[in-house]
This record gives C-alpha cells, structure tokens and sequence, in this order.
C-alpha cells in the first residue's frame, strides 16, 4: 500500500476518533472517567507500525487533539509520539501478539500516557484533571483497554495489515 493511501486513511481515523472523543465521549464517563480515544488510536498505532511509523503518526494525532481542545499546543503531541514509540518496541518485542496483549499493553501505555500528559502539563503550569489523577489513570487505562480491539482492526485496516500486526521486514 502506498504512504499517500495510508496517510489518508490515517487522517481518516484521526479525524473519527477526535469526533468520538469531543462528542460522544464528552459527556458519556464512567466513574467521572472518559476514554481517551485518540491516545488509544495513537498508542495502537505505534504497536501495529512500529515505533517510528506509529510516533510519527501519533504526532500528528496529538498535534490536532492539541489544536481542538484548549491545551498548550505540542502537550498532546510530545505525550502520544513518546506513549507510541514506547508501544511499538514493545510490540517488536512480542511475536505475534494476542489481542488479549494488545489490550493488556494498550492500558499500559494508555495510564502512562496520563502520567505524562500530567507531568508535561504541570511543568508548563496547568493541571490535567480536577479528579484524582489514580483515578484517571486506571479509569483511561480500563476503558481504553476495552476499546484496543476495535481500534487494532481499524488501525490495521488504515496500514493495509488486516491479518498481522506488522509485516516482517
């Protein structure tokens, strides 16, 4: 598949789950706790693409979430390109990962993405979240994990890999 293809079927995505995330997850929480759709698409997209692909891309989706939401522009960015190159090594780790794994390493580095969006955040002087940062971490971390199947078929629709992960090189 040819980068211009997968580019717009990436920004196709992008563009979906940051509609996902300011609409219907706005306002539908769990324990006061929304999914964070567009960390999710970013971390899946380091674990199907590898680290440099998957940052690269992740980048861009935290450049535009930047943009749409009130926050310092590059917060979003630096945290998800970061959270995605760390969930493609691990997925060169794992040989021919699970779901079960993708999920299991999606809430991992969805909770650590929380974690360093707070810390970024604090460092240029403004706070994440109202809510105890525990809670958001594991509630971001459960929710996302839930939503890591979905978002690993889409994902792999948008790269052209419906059957593995990634494709060896």
């Amino acid at each position: 598949m040819s980068p211009l293809t997968i580019g717009l079927r990436m920004t196709v995505v992008t563009i979906l789950a940051l509609a996902l995330q300011t609409t219907l997850f706005a306002d539908v929480r769990v324990a006061g706790v929304a999914p964070e759709i567009v960390l999710a698409v970013a971390v899946i997209s380091g674990f199907v693409a590898g680290p440099h692909r998957g940052a690269f891309a992740a980048f861009w989706m935290g450049l535009a979430y930047d943009i749409l939401l009130d926050i310092p522009t590059g917060l979003a960015a630096l945290t998800f390109c970061l959270v995605a190159y760390g969930a493609g090594l691990a997925g060169e780790v794992a040989f021919r990962p699970t779901w079960w794994f993708a999920s299991g390493s999606c809430a991992v580095a969805s909770g650590l993405g929380v974690v360093a969006l707070a810390v970024v955040s604090t460092l240029v002087g403004r706070d994440l979240a109202a809510e105890s940062l525990l809670t958001l971490i594991l509630g971001v971390a459960l929710l996302n994990a839930l939503f890591a199947p979905a978002i690993m078929a889409v994902v792999r629709w948008s790269y052209g890999r419906p059957h593995e992960l990634r494709a060896a090189t």
